[in-house]
């Protein structure tokens, strides 16, 4: 069937990795535009703060690119695909500089040996196996899902009246779009839970 789950998404562990690699061109993209707006001068002065933010900015561009193609209906289904891989090639192109950036992190945490980071690490840890399970709470099932698809292959959003549910969609499910154009099961998951990155900063700074 066109709309069930199992015939647009691919077996696990796959699905998994495309999410993950899908999401580290998020992070990649989002480090470029802050580069690019903030400019080199400023943005080193705060590098490693605002790498935690990238996710954040990658996603709202992705929205808003996104939405012009769905929105005017223009060849909205190989943008979709077209954004996807070019994410695919920016998460390759970057990965060893975003495993630099993650062991820095580690070893500030190491270095500052607080029990109250561990914790938040061990929260962050629950928080991304629950991002990184399948597809199975009740609303996305329900509408997230299906519209996610309809937009995909129709390449706007639902113009007619039933079934009602897929009304309920909105730009966040541009997101799950992107993914499921290369089967990525897990990827508007797992942005939801990079989202959380931006409040790490807060977290180890030496005030109380």
């Amino acid at each position: 069937m066109i709309y069930n789950i199992n015939g647009n998404v691919l077996e696990s562990p796959f699905s998994f990795l495309l999410s993950i690699f899908l999401c580290l061109g998020v992070f990649t993209l989002g480090n470029f535009i802050q580069y690019v707006i903030i400019r080199k001068k400023f943005f080193s002065e705060c590098r490693e703060i605002n790498y935690f933010f990238s996710p954040i900015i990658g996603t709202y561009f992705l929205i808003i690119f996104l939405y012009f193609f769905v929105i005017f209906e223009i060849y909205s289904k190989f943008i979709f695909s077209f954004a996807a891989y070019l994410l695919l090639f920016l998460s390759l192109i970057r990965f060893n500089e975003i495993s630099k950036i993650f062991n820095s992190f580690k070893t500030q945490l190491i270095k500052k040996n607080k029990l109250s980071l561990y914790i938040l690490v061990i929260i962050y840890l629950i928080l991304f196996l629950i991002a990184s399970s399948p597809i199975t709470h009740a609303d996305a099932i329900d509408y997230h899902f299906s519209g996610a698809l309809n937009i995909l292959n129709l390449g706007h959003f639902q113009k007619e009246i039933l079934p009602m549910n897929n009304n309920l969609t909105s730009l966040g499910d541009l997101i799950m779009s992107l993914g499921l154009a290369i089967k990525a099961e897990q990827f508007s998951n797992l942005i939801q839970f990079l989202s959380l990155f931006a409040l790490i900063p807060f977290f180890i700074k030496d005030k109380k």
